[in-house]
């Protein structure tokens, strides 16, 4: 199996963060990157499916789902910007799919459409494991990059 799944993660955007990094502990960056992009999409994604869904519902969308279109819009921004950041190729494509949805104030692609916020949910879990995976295997071998992290400004 390939270090980087090219259609999941780039690799050219986690070499780059590895060269951001400290040169004694390079990986301490990127570790803190994924954990705070992991946090903060969390926030995000429980956002955008307040802001499309009924109450707890993740079928019924609101609708006047359109009225409130910036917010979602702003969620879908800060979602693909951390993706773009760390390297998420499909969590990238899927945000802009929704975005297209919500410019074209799509009700029924919002709801049943390919690209839809479960679509998204979906790719994200996907990047998710394989992130983990990454981190896991991080955590095993150079556990210094954890301790580093956990005491780096960017999850402050």
């Amino acid at each position: 199996q390939p270090a980087f799944d090219k259609n999941i993660i780039s690799e050219a955007q986690v070499l780059q963060l590895i060269d951001l990094g400290d040169h004694e502990l390079p990986f301490v960056f990127v570790v803190s990157l994924l954990l705070l992009y992991k946090r903060e999409q969390k926030a995000n994604f429980e956002q955008i499916r307040k802001t499309i869904y009924e109450g707890d519902s993740l079928t019924q969308v609101k609708p006047e789902v359109f009225t409130d279109a910036r917010n979602l819009r702003d969620c879908l921004h800060k979602i693909r910007g951390g993706a773009l950041e760390i390297g998420d190729q499909l969590v990238t494509e899927a945000c802009a799919n929704l975005r297209q949805f919500c410019l074209n104030e799509d009700l029924e692609g919002l709801a049943n459409g390919a690209g839809n916020f479960h679509d998204l949910v979906q790719a994200s879990e996907v990047s998710a494991s394989y992130f983990g995976r990454f981190l896991k295997f991080l955590e095993t071998h150079m556990p210094e990059c954890f301790e580093a992290a956990e005491d780096d400004e960017l999850l402050e």
